[in-house]
């Protein structure tokens, strides 16, 4: 850790090492870069989107296309139902223009989201920033189908 004159210490900047001891980057930072807690995962992590808004866990459908996003893409999130007795259904928009908050396995910080098991295989997981009245629906969409994150410009 450095020190830095006061004038330059940005708002929110960790000024103790030891309270970032232990703490996981949900997105990857150069040496030299000063920490703030909206880079951790945690409750820092909605800072700045709406109130009310949720931190939601989704598992992609095509993990290689989850893959090439990263915090700060805004995505739309779609799914495409599993066929019925009577045919394919239409794909649904569940939520539109959220801005993804954490990939699993993004540049440098591919710990775990906090909780799980360590050393457990990992699905490909992506947490989005969601309205609260869309976060429910969000939270249970694998069950209904194949979930997909379009990258969006809303």
């Amino acid at each position: 850790m450095i020190r830095l004159p006061p004038e330059a210490v940005p708002p929110g900047a960790v000024s103790d090492a030891a309270l970032a001891a232990g703490e996981v980057l949900a997105v990857p930072v150069p040496q030299g870069t000063v920490i703030s807690r909206t880079v951790l995962v945690g409750d820092g992590l909605l800072t700045g989107a709406p109130a009310g808004s949720a931190a939601v866990p989704l598992r992609p459908a095509d993990p290689a296309a989850a893959a090439l996003l990263s915090p700060g893409v805004l995505v739309d999130v779609v799914v495409a139902p599993a066929e019925g007795f009577d045919g394919a259904r239409e794909p649904a928009v569940l939520a539109a223009g959220v801005p993804v908050l954490w990939v699993s396995g993004s540049g440098s910080s591919s710990s775990p989201w906090p909780g799980s098991a360590a050393g457990e295989p990992q699905e490909q997981l992506v947490v989005v920033a969601a309205p609260g009245a869309d976060a429910p629906g969000l939270a249970v969409a694998s069950v209904r189908g194949q979930v997909y994150l379009v990258p969006s410009s809303r």
